[in-house]
């Protein structure tokens, strides 16, 4: 794989890592709410409060990585159609 290819993969990765955090914590949110008894918007907001978020370090390093990725390859571009010229 090419470093465009990896840059491109490492961005998909780190929405994913995204969006599987905000899952998981809505999830058992919900989950807690429900063991509560009845949901409403009240006891949902309550559980959000409750359940904490995982950390998104993960997230930050994948797309700081995917971006030096990008640029490392649109800096190999150009200087192969430098040297080309």
């Amino acid at each position: 794989m090419n470093k465009l290819g990896a840059g491109i993969s490492l961005i998909a990765i780190a929405a994913m890592l995204f969006i599987f955090r905000n899952f998981i914590h809505y999830l058992t949110a919900a989950i807690l709410a429900a063991n509560q008894g009845s949901i409403n918007t009240n006891t949902l907001e309550v559980a959000l409060k409750l359940t904490k978020t995982y950390s998104s370090t993960p997230e930050i390093i994948t797309l700081v990585l995917a971006i030096c990725f990008l640029l490392w390859a649109i800096i190999d571009m150009i200087s192969k159609n430098k040297n080309a010229a």
